[in-house]
């Protein structure tokens, strides 16, 4: 009887991730095509620098008013939006100074014209896309995945018309950001109209977070995430200075083709995510091991299927003849899809110790990965066009050795007592 809606919901989380996702890879692919390597180099600096932003509100209220609506119960858990979306917008317009600030490094690569048109579309995606990520989380994390999956779809509709429609009408360095942003904006209609009866029927909604309550949670987490984007950030100027941004455009056209298979990891955790983060709470490392092994299984084989029939340039291979910058440099896309294999592996724990209130050992994991990566960047000279996927897949690995090690630490200790990010009140409360 369980089996039957745990794979509804499966269904409903990979199609809202792959919706989604399909949206940002229209876009990207559309960069890809269009841009030459030196403007695409530009758009990587600008995207990893809309990651870097969106840790802000995205870790500071979003995630940790996220961990704290899975301790109550059923579809009241929609009720968190409320106050969550008030706080995390006001964040996001810090963020979004931030990316335009990007163009400071691009514009004498591009001209200011093209720097303009991607740092001012990337702002305007760093204050809509994390407000409507979180909103569909909310909506998987109340039991509706179905109304997440219907908003990626109007997300996805509206960015791929948008493209459609602005191509050949406007620069092209308007295009991918700018339609992102459009087709976000778009969905979050669709998300008010799916909301609005959900909060009419389930009354009594959850009391407001305090912000000291979400800031013990998230103030670790915004430090484990700009440890993780800032190191990317960083690790894009050092090839950037090293080697160019042709080489920075060759690694994003083999992220692009490498991105199904991080889709597929991230679909499977958007249902079983909060599984996993009450398995954290208890600790109970039965409750554990199911969306452990559920989505181990599933993004694996995903992932060792795809590497094989995309990962080289080959007769069955559409792809080099759609993206070929990606294939430029032989071998570059069997390394980013190795890389977004072993990125996968570590959600479950990540989710697992996000419940249990471990943010000190996330951002301790994140600090020792970023290290690491940044380190890798420093060998571009050796590595070459080999240097952004090679350090991931390293940071990657040592995130998932770490992990798991407190994972494993959390389980054996049993139920911890109250910790700082968990006082006594809240336990009795059952919100974590």
């Amino acid at each position: 009887m369980v089996v039957r809606p745990t794979l509804r919901s499966l269904s409903a989380g990979q199609i809202d991730s792959a919706f989604s996702s399909v949206a940002t890879f229209v876009a990207g692919l559309y960069a890809v095509r269009v841009f030459d390597a030196t403007t695409l180099g530009a758009y990587v600096v600008v995207f990893t620098a809309w990651n870097l932003a969106r840790t802000l509100p995205s870790e500071m209220v979003y995630t940790p008013s996220e961990v704290v609506a899975v301790g109550h119960a059923g579809q009241r858990r929609i009720h968190i939006l409320s106050s969550s979306m008030q706080r995390g917008f006001l964040l996001s317009l810090l963020g979004a100074v931030g990316v335009l600030a990007s163009s400071l490094v691009i514009h004498g690569d591009i001209g200011q014209q093209a720097a303009l048109a991607l740092t001012v579309t990337g702002a305007a995606v760093t204050i809509i896309a994390p407000m409507l990520d979180h909103w569909r989380k909310m909506f998987h994390i109340a039991h509706a995945s179905w109304r997440a999956a219907v908003t990626a779809a109007a997300q996805m509709v509206a960015t791929i018309v948008l493209i459609l429609v602005l191509d050949g009408r406007v620069h092209p360095a308007w295009i991918p950001f700018g339609a992102i942003a459009a087709g976000y904006a778009l969905s979050g209609i669709v998300a008010l109209l799916l909301t609005t009866p959900l909060m009419r029927t389930y009354q009594g909604g959850i009391e407001r977070p305090e912000w000291v309550e979400l800031s013990r949670v998230g103030r670790w987490l915004l430090l484990a995430n700009l440890a993780a984007f800032g190191s990317d950030f960083v690790l894009v100027l050092i090839a950037k200075a090293a080697l160019g941004p042709d080489v920075l455009g060759y690694a994003e056209a083999a992220r692009v083709v490498a991105r199904p298979v991080i889709v597929l990891g991230v679909g499977l955790a958007a249902v079983l995510g909060p599984r996993s983060v009450q398995a954290g709470m208890g600790p109970d490392p039965q409750a554990a091991r199911s969306p452990r092994r559920v989505l181990w299984l599933f993004s694996c084989l995903g992932g060792l299927l795809y590497l094989p029939l995309v990962g080289l340039d080959w007769t069955l291979n559409p792809l080099p003849s759609i993206l070929p910058n990606a294939y430029a440099v032989k071998g570059l896309v069997a390394v980013t899809i190795a890389g977004a294999i072993i990125f996968n592996f570590a959600l479950p724990w990540w989710y697992e110790l996000l419940g249990a209130r471990r943010q000190r050992e996330l951002a301790r994991t994140e600090m020792v990965a970023s290290i690491l990566k940044v380190a890798t960047g420093l060998a571009a000279s050796l590595l070459q066009a080999f240097t952004l996927p090679v350090a991931w897949g390293i940071a990657f690995m040592a995130r998932g050795i770490g992990l798991d090690f407190y994972a494993r630490r959390l389980f054996k200790a049993g139920s911890p007592g109250p910790t700082e990010a968990q006082g006594p009140e809240s336990r009795a409360r059952g919100d974590g």
